[in-house]
């Protein structure tokens, strides 16, 4: 599971494992209090040569690994938010919020 904290990247790479990871106060599958570090995971991001450790957390009682992300990037995509909106400028919106040729709109109901 993802779980989407306010981070600064440019921190994360200076402090590594020592950065100062939130820590969920319960697991968001099951909800129980108690949930264990479970190491580092190795992601890669626009603008680092390298990959940058993410925290992940496990809870015991279900089994969950919980993946600490950066708010400002969308989970599995290198390239932050702010960055992909730039490069798509006015670019129709990808919630379906544009119809699309066809009457349709992006999520395939009608528009």
């Amino acid at each position: 599971m993802i779980w989407s904290v306010l981070v600064e990247l440019k921190q994360i790479f200076e402090m590594g494992r020592s950065y100062p990871w939130p820590r969920p106060q319960c697991c968001p599958r099951c909800s129980s209090w108690r949930v264990w570090g479970h190491g580092y995971a190795a992601r890669y991001f626009d603008g680092f040569g390298e990959a940058l450790l993410v925290k992940c957390y496990r809870c015991p009682a279900c089994g969950c690994v919980i993946t600490l992300r950066p708010d400002s990037h969308f989970s599995r995509i290198h390239t932050s938010r702010e960055r992909i909106r730039d490069l798509r400028g006015d670019a129709p919106k990808l919630r379906g919020d544009a119809p699309i040729k066809g009457g349709r709109s992006l999520r395939g109901g009608r528009s």
